[in-house]
């Protein structure tokens, strides 16, 4: 998740669009290149293989070898689902708006020949009162807070960037918490994890202070790569250790999960490894046909769907008679032994990670800067961004030297972030925009939705809060 689309569309725009169209709601992102529909359907997929896929074959040994097939294919789904929702709730708000803005416009001109007509006008269209201001909406904010503010006020508005800055700062512990791990199994460890975390966060400071990272964003392109790289000596390092004989040996206790607690490292696994839901906006504004958007997301998931299976599953079995007694205990390079290869191939990936998190962090002191009040042309704004993101970065380097590996860290992630704002949150406020933004007329037409949406939100929301207790007692039972 988070890995490599960051560079073509911000998780924050600091910039307004479509201020100078005359139609309110007609806004369209004209910042750089577009892409084209394949391009699209790469980047969704890209966006979704990231580095939480290292963390894939510990949650297939967790949820179980066939349960986790059916798993993934639900979560896709769900994923896809989501996308729909989020998409579909800002067009109602689009199209209200531009309701709004003829309806008004009529008023203003029957006002003028001294025809009132705003009752029956508004009342003949089944369009509601207005319930919100345009002209007040957060310019500043990106669609998905948008989103938020229309359907809940400021409140909705906090209340998502809020959890935004949880699961962003959560990533960079995450990612910094990786290198850590993977410095410890070379050379170049201090023999201190304390020491270590220290170093991982000098390494990181100058990509932090970089604001403009064309070049860092390009580079990181490459890291699908280095990550293919990974499965490919993995998977060759088990075949010469254990051949083929993990699948003749799959029993029914490796088909499912074991235990509750399995299940939820599964589940934050899994949901951490798509996390596409809250960027959906950023990728459909980079799309040169962004109403394609929905058939892009569920080309690209069904792809990942696939490659998911391949690295979770085989791994698993591969590694399963030596890993049947305690399953994979972290990320999938701590199976392989302490030689130069290893030696290489974790050090490719501490430099896919550390290229990473400059890509999160500006967001993230953006998204923070805005929080404490100032505004981007400010003269200490850029002095101020890069004070907090390097707070972020040595805040997460400490958190990170007392955590265990860094798998158990995006499983609650998964579970508390991406899952509230993945599988709870679209199907809620497609509702709320659904019963406040729809003409009558269509809300009766398509009253189904709201039998659907409360399934999901009630579904969501239950695993998002059952999987979240799990996994954060595991892991403070880990520290």
């Amino acid at each position: 998740m988070c890995s490599q689309h960051e560079e073509s569309s911000p998780l924050i725009s600091g910039r307004t669009k479509g201020s100078s169209q005359p139609v309110p709601g007609s806004e369209c992102s004209t910042d750089g290149a577009k892409t084209s529909f394949n391009q699209s359907v790469f980047n969704i997929a890209k966006m979704c293989m990231g580095s939480g896929t290292l963390g894939l074959p510990f949650g297939a040994s967790q949820g179980g070898i066939l349960f986790n097939v059916i798993g993934l294919f639900f979560i896709t789904t769900y994923n896809i689902y989501s996308v729909e929702r989020l998409i579909k709730s800002f067009g109602y708000i689009q199209q209200y708006k531009v309701r709004s803005f003829l309806s008004n416009d009529v008023e203003r001109n029957r006002s003028n020949q001294g025809i009132n007509a705003t009752v029956q006008n508004t009342a003949g269209d089944g369009i509601d009162q207005p319930i919100v201001n345009h002209q007040d909406e957060p310019l500043s904010s990106g669609t998905f807070g948008k989103l938020a503010w229309y359907a809940f006020g400021s409140i909705g508005l906090h209340t998502i960037d809020a959890i935004m800055i949880i699961l962003m700062f959560g990533i960079v512990i995450a990612y910094e918490d990786a290198v850590l791990s993977f410095l410890m199994q070379t050379p170049l460890t201090t023999g201190s994890k304390g020491y270590d975390a220290a170093l991982v966060f000098l390494v990181i400071t100058p990509f932090a202070c970089i604001s403009e990272f064309q070049l860092i964003a390009k580079f990181s392109v490459f890291g699908i790569f280095i990550i293919i790289g990974v499965f490919i000596v993995v998977a060759n390092y088990g075949i010469r250790s254990n051949g083929m004989c993990g699948f003749s040996q799959i029993t029914s206790k490796d088909l499912l999960p074991t235990s509750l607690t399995a299940f939820s490292h599964w589940f934050g696994v899994v949901a951490f490894s798509y996390g596409i839901v809250p960027f959906a906006f950023n990728l459909q504004e980079s799309m040169a046909e962004p109403t394609q958007m929905n058939r892009a997301t569920q080309i690209a998931c069904m792809v990942v769907f696939l490659v998911y299976i391949a690295i979770g599953d085989v791994i698993a079995i591969i590694f399963l008679p030596s890993t049947r007694d305690h399953g994979f205990e972290g990320d999938v390079l701590s199976v392989l032994p302490n030689n130069w290869i290893s030696t290489m191939v974790r050090l490719a990936m501490s430099l896919v990670m550390v290229t990473t998190i400059p890509l999160i962090l500006v967001p993230t002191g953006d998204l923070l800067l805005g929080k404490i009040g100032m505004k981007p042309n400010h003269k200490y704004a850029s002095k101020v961004s890069l004070s907090l993101r390097l707070f972020v970065c040595a805040t997460g380097a400490s958190i990170s030297a007392i955590l265990p590996n860094f798998v158990y860290v995006i499983s609650f992630l998964g579970c508390f972030c991406v899952a509230l704002l993945s599988f709870a949150y679209p199907p809620l406020v497609h509702l709320v925009c659904f019963y406040k933004y729809c003409p009558r007329d269509e809300r009766q037409a398509n009253s189904y939705h709201l039998y659907m949406d409360l399934f999901l939100l009630l579904l969501g929301t239950v695993a998002t809060a059952f999987t979240s207790f799990l996994t954060y007692s595991n892991l403070m039972k880990e520290l």
